[in-house]
């Protein structure tokens, strides 16, 4: 019997890879399109646009802060 696997119940990393980011900058000073971009690195357009986006606005491709209460225990108190 086949094992079947589902990416419903899999959880996505939070955040793109600077890497990732730092090209599709890269990619999109370049000249190249949204579309192209997306294809190559194969995200969705809607990732493409909000990174470079987000560059513009801020000038960095740093995550911001996290808003909350960090957690009350840490790596060490494990």
């Amino acid at each position: 019997m086949p094992i079947y696997t589902s990416h419903q119940n899999e959880c996505m990393p939070p955040y793109h890879n600077p890497i990732d980011r730092g090209r599709i900058i890269g990619m999109h000073d370049a000249g190249a399109s949204i579309r192209t971009i997306a294809n190559f690195l194969g995200v969705p357009p809607t990732t493409v646009h909000d990174t470079i986006r987000r560059f513009q606005e801020r000038g960095h491709l740093e995550n911001l802060p996290i808003p909350g209460q960090p957690p009350k225990l840490n790596d060490r108190d494990l």
